[in-house]
């Protein structure tokens, strides 16, 4: 199998994770019920990559409407389309963090939750910023 097809590289993950977890003691695969902090990387991996197609579809946002819009839209709907980019284009990645015991759900809860912190913290700042130089 090449290496730049998609499943090759979602083995070598698993098999990394997989070879990382024996080497600590554990044996066989991540309870599903109780995580560790090994997973951590794999949980930012997948906000980083879902919010690569929420960023562009918000900043084309705050291009016509502003940067308000923009931050409203990176919380709420940019976020979807987000998961629908990453669903279309990267799919098949879905059985890595399903393996590693996060539900499709799990994983979108987490993502929500984290941008709509974000945009309350940068609604903030923007808010102290205009009222500083107004």
């Amino acid at each position: 199998m090449p290496r730049s097809f998609p499943g090759a590289i979602i083995r070598d993950e698993l098999l990394h994770f997989n070879l990382s977890l024996k080497h600590k003691g554990r044996q066989g695969g991540v309870n599903r019920k109780e995580h560790s902090p090994i997973d951590m990387p794999a949980i930012w991996k997948y906000y980083l990559d879902t919010t690569l197609f929420n960023l562009g579809f918000s900043i084309l946002v705050g291009l016509y409407a502003g940067p308000v819009w923009s931050l409203l839209t990176f919380a709420s709907f940019g976020t979807g389309v987000g998961f629908l980019g990453y669903g279309y284009f990267r799919e098949a990645e879905y059985y890595f963090y399903r393996n590693l015991g996060y539900t499709k759900g799990a994983l979108m809860a987490r993502v929500w939750v984290f941008n709509l912190i974000v945009v309350v913290i940068a609604l903030g700042a923007f808010a102290i910023i205009s009222k500083l130089f107004s």
